[in-house]
């Protein structure tokens, strides 16, 4: 008669009851987690019906992780996103990733350091592996890969707060590349947000050269400051050009008026042979149309000939 309620686990009868809630409760964990990146909340986890006693005996039972305060996950090991999810879910309050967790998502710019960060409604504080930053309203926001994320042109203001110069400009090219703002939302950013303290430091960015000035590795980086302190005739970067063939090439660098562009060669991307044949077919396509192509490496950059060489190739 036994057998009809109940089975045993371990040498332990349990009820058939208590195995049915333990299920239901089990696929209610399961949906959430789905629905979140793996993740879980602690009252999340209320509400599927484990208690605090519960929880603790999953963790220790190794069916549940922590992975940040009051958030758990059901595996040891989880993806960047699920991390992101954690830390919004860790902060109460109305939350969002924000400032350069948003940047990173939005692909405006990389997170210069391991820190995540979000805004709130809520009263968290800090900790370690997470900023959170606090406003009294809330604010416009976005999915991105299922993540609440700010809207691009907070995070200019909210990254200009301490990012300025050149720094900022590269962010705002970056941002206009991927259209998320245009010129003009970019100009009407800091009215968007009366009062931000970064809007001063925005507003310093003229966003039409801005777009004219975006650079897509360090070394171009590097030529792009070489090039400013040269004072050379103007310029533009990232320009799309056709060869005879009719083929279209990006120019690192581009001087409309004078009909030459500048490549800068990185050692890895340009170390093949095969590499080296395409460099030069494009050099010829690109001279059949009257465009002349001057490459450079870094240590060729950084010697004294760089300039004067240039200024001779440009007639200047």
């Amino acid at each position: 008669m036994g057998c009809r309620w109940s089975f045993r686990v371990g040498g332990v009868s349990i009820p058939r009851a208590h195995s049915s809630r333990n299920a239901h409760t089990q696929a209610r964990i399961v949906d959430v987690c789905r629905r979140q990146r793996g993740v879980i909340e602690h009252g999340q986890l209320v509400e599927a019906g484990l208690g605090p006693r519960g929880i603790a005996e999953r963790v220790q039972a190794l069916t549940l992780f922590v992975v940040t305060t009051r958030v758990y996950a059901l595996s040891p090991v989880i993806t960047d996103d699920a991390l992101r999810a954690a830390m919004v879910l860790s902060v109460r309050g109305r939350t969002i990733l924000s400032h350069w967790s948003a940047a990173e998502l939005l692909q405006m710019a990389d997170r210069p350091s391991q820190f995540h960060h979000v805004t709130t409604t809520g009263c968290a504080r800090s900790r370690p592996g997470l900023v959170v930053h606090r406003t009294r309203v809330e604010l416009p926001a976005r999915r991105v890969r299922g993540l609440p994320v700010t809207e691009p042109d907070r995070v200019l203001l909210d990254l200009a707060v301490g990012v300025r110069g050149r720094p900022l400009e590269r962010i705002v090219a970056e941002t206009l590349f991927r259209r998320l703002l245009t010129e003009e939302g970019v100009r009407a950013a800091p009215s968007a947000y009366p009062g931000h303290p970064g809007a001063s430091n925005l507003a310093l960015i003229n966003p039409d050269a801005a777009r004219n000035r975006r650079t897509e590795t360090p070394l171009e980086e590097e030529a792009l400051t070489k090039l400013d302190i040269l004072g050379l005739p103007p310029f533009v970067c990232q320009y799309d050009l056709f060869g005879q063939s009719g083929r279209r090439y990006r120019a690192d660098f581009f001087w409309r008026e004078y009909g030459v562009l500048l490549e800068t060669d990185g050692r890895s991307a340009h170390q093949r042979r095969m590499d080296f044949e395409k460099d030069r077919d494009r050099d010829n396509d690109l001279l059949a149309v009257g465009l002349r192509t001057m490459r450079v490496t870094r240590r060729q950059l950084r010697a004294r000939t760089f300039g004067p060489q240039l200024r001779a190739t440009l007639g200047v």
